[in-house]
């Protein structure tokens, strides 16, 4: 990890870490060895990036629907 600050590469340590009940990622807190200035990283899980990426394609085809209901190419998933 780089320091956001300095740029040391790989000079850090990690202070203090959290799990959330639903589990979908992890917070760290990291300090780095050289200019001793923290900062918070988080880091996902791939299905949680994969859910994500599914809500917005449907999120985008329902806007693109929007714009222009008479078209059937157009349509999302689930509507008439």
């Amino acid at each position: 990890m780089n320091c956001p600050h300095c740029g040391a590469k790989n000079q850090s340590s990690v202070s203090n870490t959290r799990h959330p009940p639903r589990g979908d990622h992890t917070t760290r807190m990291r300090t780095c060895l050289q200019c001793l200035k923290a900062w918070k990283t988080t880091e996902v899980t791939n299905a949680y990036l994969a859910a994500t990426a599914e809500k917005l394609k449907a999120l985008h085809a329902e806007l693109r629907y929007a714009k222009n209901p008479k078209s059937n190419l157009l349509k999302p998933k689930g509507t008439r």
